[in-house]
């Protein structure tokens, strides 16, 4: 499953880092650029940290692999999918910021380092875990889509808001 398109890409060599130091360290060194597979190479063969279903802590991660997963599934791009889910059935139009960059009204990316504001370069690689752009009409108008079965079922959505436990009840 060789794709070509390229994305930004830290390794952090520490087994314990969290999340929370990928995301840092990626601020930090965002001009390496690599491809899908190195992302899979890089995440391949880890072990998990927690048992299934005993922490929870969010995992971008997880969601740059849903959406290679759901392109590798459908054929379909990134872009198409939210096109096709999300701003054909709203009358949204939610661009991945790759798409969005030249965009007239889309700002520039800045970086507190130093209690300085640095300008660093567009994200474009970012896939499933962010790089949406919209206005603050469409984020304000989203959460009602989303409830009206508009973007999903009212089944969906029940379950979406329905609080979950982990194994211990907690």
């Amino acid at each position: 499953w060789r794709v070509k398109e390229k994305f930004m890409f830290v390794k952090i060599n520490d087994s314990n880092a969290t999340a929370f130091d990928f995301q840092k360290q990626l601020i930090l060194n965002v001009t390496q650029h690599c491809e899908k597979n190195d992302f899979f190479e890089h995440m391949s063969g880890k072990e998990f940290v927690y048992e299934p279903g005993t922490h929870y802590q969010y995992s971008n991660p997880g969601f740059v692999f849903m959406a290679f997963i759901a392109e590798h599934a459908t054929q379909k791009s990134w872009q198409e999918l939210i096109n096709e889910f999300i701003n054909e059935p709203t009358g949204l139009d939610f661009q991945l910021l790759k798409y969005a960059v030249d965009f007239p009204d889309t700002s520039t990316l800045f970086n507190l380092n130093n209690e300085q504001f640095v300008q660093i370069p567009t994200w474009d690689y970012v896939l499933g875990d962010g790089g949406l752009t919209a206005t603050s009409e469409m984020l304000s108008k989203f959460p009602r889509l989303l409830a009206n079965e508009r973007i999903i079922n009212k089944s969906s959505f029940e379950d979406m808001v329905t609080p979950k436990y982990l194994n211990d009840s907690t």
